[in-house]
Formats: C-alpha cells, structure tokens, sequence
C-alpha cells in the first residue's frame, strides 16, 4: 500500500496508484502501527480489516501521524543466531560493549566480540569470546565461554561467523572513543554509537558555545534515527600533527593562544542548558577515576595486584585525600578531555572538538590535560613556561595566590594522569587497540615528575609509581 501524507507527516490518504491530489509525500507501509485505545471507537463490532478506518480517524481527529523509518535498519531476531549477530552489528565495528559503571575483574580476557550488561558477577581468571551476558548473568572462576548467549537462568550457544565486510567509506581521526568520522562533501559525518548518551548533549553545548563566540564545529543536520550529525570540516591537522612542522617558538605562541582560548571557555557564564548538573566534576567521577587507574592499568596491564595488597589501606586514604582537595578547587566550565587531539588548527587558529562530554569541574584539570599531554610530551621548559602563562592569568580570575594555583595544578595532574593510564589500559587491552600502550611511559614520566612534588604526603602512590616507572617495558 501507499500512503499519502501532508507536508507535516500526517496521513491523508490511502492510493496504491498514488493519483490524489494534495499529497506532499507518498510512503510505503511497514505495517508497524500503534493505536490509542479510542480508535476503536472507529471500528464496527467483531472481525474487520483495520486500515480502511485510518483515513476516517484522520479526517475526524487529523491526529493519525508517520514515523519515517527509511533510515532504520531492521533485522530478523526469530532465532538465537540472528538475535547474537544483531546485538554485535550493534556494536558498529567496535570489539565490545561494557555497562557502566565497569564492574569487570582486571585479569577478565575478552576475545572477539562481547557484550557485557549491568548487574553481571564475574570470577576470576574468566575468558570469554563472542558472548553476551545479560543482567543476572554469573561466570564462575576459570570457565572458559565461546559464543554463548548468558542470562540469570540460562546459556545458549549461538553460531557465529564474523562479518569481514568493511564499509566503502574511509573514516578519518583513529581516537579512543566509539564515533566514527567520514569526510563528505559539505562536512564530517560523524556516526555515534547506540550506547552514546551525549549526542543531544553536544547539540546543546554547540548552540551555546557558537553564540558565546567560541571556535567549534556547527552541527548542520542531526538525524536521531541513523545517529548521525554532519559538522562543519575543519580540516585534518589537529593541535598534534601541526606542531610537528612547527619552530619552537611557533609551538609555544600557538599553544598559549590555545591557553588563552581555553580560558575563555572555563569561565563562560554557566547555564543549566550549557552545563547540565549531572555532569558535575565531583569526588566521586574522581574516585572513579583513580579506581580505574588501579584496575585498568595497575592490575591489568602491569599485573600489580599482588604488590598493590601491602599498600591497600594507604593508597586508598592518600587517594580519598587527593579527590577531596581537587573536589574542592574552584569550578568552572570544564572540557574534560583537553589534548592535543582535540584541538584543530584551522584558517591558523584552534578550534576545540570533542566537548560533548564537558563538565562543572576545575579549570586546572583541563590545563594540567594539555600542558602535560602525553600525545605530545613537551621539554620541562616549555611546560614550565605555559604553567606561569596560564596561572597567571588563571590565579588572577579566581583571585587565588600562584603558590596555590601550582599546588592545584600539580594535583589535577596526577588525576588526570592516572585517568590517561587506565584509559591506555582499557583502551589496549580490552578494547585491543595495542597503539595506546606507545603512551603509558610518557605518561608514567609526567606522573613521576608530579608525585615527585608532594610525595611526603602521597609517599604509597610515590611507591607504586617508582616500582611502574622500573618495570615499562611491558
């Protein structure tokens, strides 16, 4: 059948030779519907065929609305094969998908591609390969699972054959996160994942951020059903690569204008629609944060779990003391993931990407990110010099002294430090992108160097630090 709409979606007509006069659009039937209870009313008492009655609903009430569902891919999950490939096809080219908040045993070997929900219990020593675990699921210790399908009561094995297909299109930027980027001709496709929580976010900060005359991207059309956006192209060359065929003392101006920018940006006025308050940088995403460093990096890709046992009262209440103190620095708007990826250098200014995911935090976070990059690893000199550039004008904002702004600064680094090393050992390990172990010993480097500073009053984080930076020739 077609059916004929108006130029606002709603039904107006039902012609299969699509002669009515008046119809903006002719759509096909993908006989999916859902009815309010009073359609009934429409309908003559026992057995009848439904669709007749739509055009006497819509010429009584105009309230019989489309949904266009051209975009959608749909698939046939009538049997534990087809359900198995679906949920994978789900993951877009990515390995796995893990619920937060990670629950998953540090020593837990994933092959192929898995899916873990929430509410899971896991054992010790588990390997798994091309398996889904539903909530309520429980693997004991050392069972070994291969495409499998585990709820609270039940296994089932699947078949499964992975798809070597790749898409025609390129995509462009080789980041950590699950977004794929391919370059069109009127932009950047950015495809996102179904698990992605901040697409509408991003929408928002955009908006906000562009009318406060900020460099960043415009989003020229969002579509929800495929979970795409077209950006504006910036080009290929982030903060990372331009620097690379840059003189020192072009490096060091750009990144003071990148600085400069950045502080911009933290002391935006804050509105409820450009920072929502469930992205507050608080003690817990902190502690959160020196846990997955434990768990991601420590115990998983340095097998320190044994070591880390003599220093497990200790390190827990340094790093407790540590989040209280970052908790309570001054906030502001906060990118979260400030680093040279995340900044293009486009029409030679930069231009800052990847916010979606910005918070109600402290500024000193996100300047501690990008001065202590270790995508980049700049001389002590020139760190030295862009610290006293930036708390300069930083300290003079929140009317804060230099000696307190540096302890600040210190502090965050080590935060978002530890945060890089576990990312670098999920990212490596779990995720299988093997590239990002090249940054855990610059970032161990810049972690010494920080902890060095005030390690009377961290000296077991000093201790564990000193026995990862002897051994990373992991």
């Amino acid at each position: 059948r077609r059916v004929g709409l108006d130029e606002n979606g709603k039904l107006l007509c039902i012609d299969k030779e699509m002669k009515t006069a008046g119809v903006a659009r002719w759509m096909g039937y993908a006989c999916a519907v859902v009815y309010e209870p009073d359609f009934l009313e429409y309908l003559p008492q026992g057995e009848s065929h439904v669709v007749p009655f739509w055009v006497e609903a819509a010429e009584a009430t105009g309230r019989v609305g489309t949904f266009d569902i051209g975009k959608a891919q749909w698939l046939d999950l009538g049997n534990i094969n087809t359900y198995a490939e679906g949920a994978f096809l789900c993951l877009e080219g990515n390995d796995n998908y893990l619920a937060e908040p990670l629950k998953t045993p540090w020593d837990l070997n994933l092959q192929g591609k898995c899916i873990i929900e929430s509410d899971v219990e896991i054992g010790a020593k588990v390997s798994l390969e091309n398996c889904i675990l539903l909530p309520g699921a429980q693997i004991v210790d050392n069972e070994q699972l291969k495409n499998m399908v585990i709820g609270s009561d039940f296994r089932v094995e699947f078949n499964y054959e992975k798809n070597e297909s790749q898409s025609e299109n390129t995509s462009i930027g080789q980041g950590g996160s699950d977004r794929v980027y391919y370059r069109e001709k009127n932009g950047v496709r950015l495809q996102y994942s179904p698990f992605e929580t901040n697409a509408e976010r991003q929408c928002v900060l955009t908006e906000a951020l562009i009318a406060e005359g900020m460099r960043v991207p415009e989003i020229f059309e969002h579509d929800k059903m495929s979970r795409q956006m077209l950006l504006r192209d910036l080009g290929d060359e982030t903060f990372r690569a331009w620097r690379k065929t840059k003189s020192s003392s072009e490096n060091a101006q750009m990144m003071k204008k990148i600085l400069d920018q950045l502080i911009d940006f933290q002391f935006l006025e804050v509105k409820d629609a450009l920072v929502p308050q469930d992205k507050t940088f608080d003690e817990s995403v902190l502690l959160w944060e020196s846990s997955y460093f434990l768990e991601r990096c420590v115990y998983r890709l340095f097998g320190f779990k044994d070591f880390c046992k003599s220093l497990e009262s200790r390190l827990s209440a340094e790093l407790k003391t540590l989040a209280a103190e970052v908790n309570n620095l001054p906030r502001g708007l906060m990118h979260r993931d400030f680093q040279s990826d995340n900044i293009m250098i486009h029409e030679g200014k930069p231009w800052f990407i990847d916010f979606q995911g910005a918070h109600y935090g402290t500024p000193f976070y996100d300047a501690a990110s990008f001065i202590g990059d270790p995508y980049m690893l700049l001389d002590r000199e020139l760190r030295t010099e862009l610290e006293a550039d930036y708390l300069s004008k930083v300290c003079r904002k929140l009317d804060m002294t230099e000696f307190d702004g540096r302890r600040a600064l210190i502090l965050c680094g080590i935060q978002r430090h530890m945060q890089a090393l576990g990312a670098y050992g999920f990212l490596s390990k779990i995720r299988g992108k093997q590239r990002f172990e090249a940054y855990v010993e610059p970032a161990l480097t810049l972690l010494q160097a920080e902890v060095e500073q005030v390690q009377d009053e961290f000296p077991a984080l000093m201790s564990l630090v000193l026995k990862m930076k002897s051994e990373t020739s992991i």
